[in-house]
């Protein structure tokens, strides 16, 4: 299968972009765009779902790839949903500075090729250690929305750290606006910014078929 690597990175993607410090800038979205009503996972496109709501890429990176490798022929699939949020490529504490960096870029160069052909986008921000602070929010708008995860670090004391402190330097970089939250929100992270920001979780896919599920069967 021919991936985005097999071509340089598919310069393609960055045709017309602008660039911060060599990674494509998504531009902020307009705050008159509400909060999505939903979020989507990508694996779960034209399987009967509501299509208000805002597609996600929070899956295990080789479960959107294919999705990825052709793009063009899936923009009008995108295009039929209230909007997107940037694929969450990968960045592994373990893994070389070199492949987080490009792993940040490719999420904002997608990110930057589906806003620039007309969806409404919003910018996943992640990161790894204090070593990833240098590069890992560049790109992302300042002064609108965002998007985190925390799907799988809750139970994890090392993993909330790592994303507590990340988490408060992003509020510091980027400012955002608007947070949103796919997984669990722990008022402690964002009590400090209220003030000045505005935040939604979303519950994971799974959890929430899940409680539908029990819900229809009467079990809760």
């Amino acid at each position: 299968m021919k991936t985005t690597i097999d071509d340089g990175f598919a310069p393609w993607l960055v045709d017309g972009a602008t660039f911060d410090d060599g990674f494509p800038v998504i531009e902020p979205l307009p705050e008159t765009v509400p909060f999505p009503s939903q979020l989507i996972p990508i694996d779960k496109l034209g399987k009967g779902n509501d299509k208000h709501g805002f597609v996600h890429f929070y899956l295990a990176d080789v479960r959107f790839r294919p999705f990825i490798s052709h793009l063009p022929q899936r923009l009008g699939t995108l295009l039929q949903y209230d909007g997107v949020i940037t694929p969450d490529f990968s960045v592994y504490r373990d893994a070389p500075k070199p492949v987080q960096m490009a792993n940040v870029y490719r999420s904002r160069a997608v990110g930057s090729y589906m806003q620039r052909n007309g969806i409404p986008t919003i910018t996943d921000v992640c990161w790894a250690d204090k070593d990833t602070y240098g590069f890992c929010f560049k790109g992302a708008p300042h002064h609108s929305i965002v998007s985190v995860s925390t799907v799988g670090i809750m139970n994890k004391l090392d993993e909330q750290l790592v994303f507590r402190r990340g988490f408060d330097r992003m509020m510091q970089i980027l400012e955002p606006t608007r947070v949103i939250f796919n997984g669990a929100m722990p008022e402690e992270f964002v009590a400090e910014y209220r003030s000045t920001t505005a935040f939604k979780a979303y519950p994971c896919w799974t959890r929430m078929m899940k409680e539908l599920k029990e819900d229809s069967n009467g079990t809760r």
